[in-house]
């Protein structure tokens, strides 16, 4: 079994790199594996996902339509001369976005799975307990949390083994190696590892 170190490093390189998936650069301030500190100062405290999670309360809500009406009335013009097929596709990317927002939440403990044959599906922590937040928020009417989360599972796992692989064991070395990234770093090495 991979040694502590290692896991941490798994964990939290699998949600920097769903982070970025969101929201880009703009996620991650910083990654690190130096014992009692913040592992990754993630997106959580950010303007950039108080606005993002702002847009997505108001979406699973009121629906996409209550954001246009938002937008305009803050003068906003990013709806401007959207038709509703164009409505249509912008709840779809919102929804998605949801599910993102608790796919990051979950990345950790899959990556542990993935990467260091820890099995922690169940394990309830802070990440986990966010993840459940987030579901209970965006999931509407009587959908299953249960059946949510198998899925959002399944398809971190997917992304972790397959489309990111090389971006989290890059990651992962260059952590082992430094123990800290900026964003700066955790950029050029998956943005290199997905060209």
């Amino acid at each position: 079994m991979p040694d502590h170190q290692k896991i941490t490093a798994y964990h939290e390189a699998g949600h920097a790199v769903l982070a970025y998936e969101q929201l880009g650069s703009a996620a991650i301030t910083s990654l690190t594996i130096v014992p009692n500190s913040n592992y990754l100062e993630r997106y959580l405290a950010s303007a950039v996902i108080a606005t993002h999670l702002e847009t997505l309360a108001i979406f699973t809500e009121w629906g996409v339509f209550a954001l246009r009406e938002k937008a305009e009335a803050e003068g906003d013009t990013r709806y401007a001369g959207f038709d509703w097929n164009d409505m249509d596709d912008e709840g779809d990317r919102l929804n998605r976005q949801c599910d993102l927002q608790v796919e990051v939440c979950l990345a950790g403990h899959v990556a542990e799975e993935v990467f260091c044959d820890v099995t922690n599906d169940t394990v309830t922590d802070e990440d986990w307990e966010t993840a459940k937040n987030f579901a209970i928020r965006f999931l509407r009417g009587d959908e299953d949390k249960a059946g949510y989360f198998a899925a959002r599972w399944k398809t971190v796992t997917e992304l972790l083994a397959g489309k990111y692989r090389n971006a989290i064991e890059t990651l992962v070395e260059h952590l082992l190696s430094k123990k800290t990234l900026t964003s700066d770093q955790i950029t050029r090495i998956i943005t290199a590892e997905l060209a």
